[in-house]
């Protein structure tokens, strides 16, 4: 553990984890004993003694196939990391953060109701965030029984929102209930009721995309296999938010979705602005679902993926 005054060695050790090994700041936290509070602290303090000089590049974004993989999709806006940034997962995640951050700023703007779901991506793209002024923070679906301690969407959201001047909206409550029934009466308690009536008002929205397949959606690994079979037989191709959509982006629904807690599929797709931000490959065919069926407006992500939805062919326009 680091004494309370860090010795330039140990802030030096710090910068070179978080800017050149693309360490996150709770890995750094872990490492050093210090809270992630602290790691922020520091690495803002270093920029302000000018220990630290950030250069953007032109590199930053691939702006070619950014371009064509939104005129493939229909979508208003994608940005594609560049393969400058390499194939380690945590530095194209963290890239990608960076770039979600900046885009989700630009579209907040000072004042506006932003809809965040959860995903390590996610969390990434929350470290970078500066500010969003006096927006409001909301918490999009409750909280994974495997989300790990500290990095849920409640502690995302309340960071996110501590960055401003706003407010967080957020709820404690399983993804995924027992029952239907109690998924009900647990919609009509105070603070559930309270972050979930922002739904309506929300204007931007960054969500991660899952395919409906083990390891990639986390609705798929709360349900039982039977349940998450009855969807993929139904044509589950993709989920966000607890939101299960065919190939042509329409809802999938069964006994097991009326026990998920989040925003609606008619919430989402009412939401002016919705970045999906997802680094990880593998998840073309999800996109193109929710670019099918207008659930997100922008995307974020890496050259992989980006080369794997281009592979498919044009996608429906946008029509929002």
């Amino acid at each position: 553990m680091t004494s309370a005054t860090e010795s330039d060695a140990v802030i030096e050790a710090i910068l070179r984890r978080y800017h050149l090994d693309d360490a996150t700041k709770l890995e750094i936290a872990s490492e050093f004993g210090i809270s992630r509070f602290k790691v922020a602290r520091l690495l803002e303090d270093a920029k302000r003694r000018g220990l630290v000089r950030i250069e953007i590049t032109p590199s930053a974004a691939d702006l070619d196939r950014s371009e064509r993989l939104r005129r493939a999709l229909g979508l208003r806006r994608a940005v594609v990391v560049s393969e400058a940034t390499g194939r380690d997962p945590d530095a194209v995640r963290r890239a990608v953060g960076r770039a979600s951050a900046r885009l989700l700023t630009e579209l907040a703007g000072r004042e506006s109701v932003v809809g965040i779901s959860a995903s390590l991506a996610l969390i990434a793209m929350g470290e970078e965030i500066e500010t969003l002024g006096e927006s409001t923070v909301v918490q999009l679906c409750g909280v994974h029984t495997n989300q790990v301690a500290g990095v849920g969407p409640v502690e995302l959201v309340r960071d996110i929102a501590a960055k401003s001047s706003g407010r967080s909206r957020v709820f404690y409550a399983p993804f995924v209930m027992p029952t239907a029934a109690s998924a009900h009466d647990l919609r009509r308690d105070p603070s559930v009721r309270l972050t979930m009536s922002a739904y309506a008002r929300l204007d931007v929205a960054a969500v991660s995309v899952g395919s409906w397949a083990p390891g990639s959606s986390g609705l798929h690994d709360s349900l039982s296999p039977e349940e998450s079979a009855e969807l993929a037989d139904a044509g589950a191709v993709a989920e966000v938010c607890g939101i299960v959509v065919d190939r042509d982006g329409e809802p999938v629904t069964s006994a097991a979705t009326e026990r998920v807690l989040g925003i609606s599929f008619d919430e989402l797709r009412r939401v002016p602005e919705v970045i999906a931000v997802v680094p990880t490959s593998g998840r073309a065919a999800a996109i193109r679902a929710l670019a099918a069926g207008t659930l997100i407006t922008s995307l974020v992500t890496s050259a992989e993926l980006a080369d794997e939805i281009l592979a498919g062919g044009p996608a429906q326009a946008d029509s929002r």
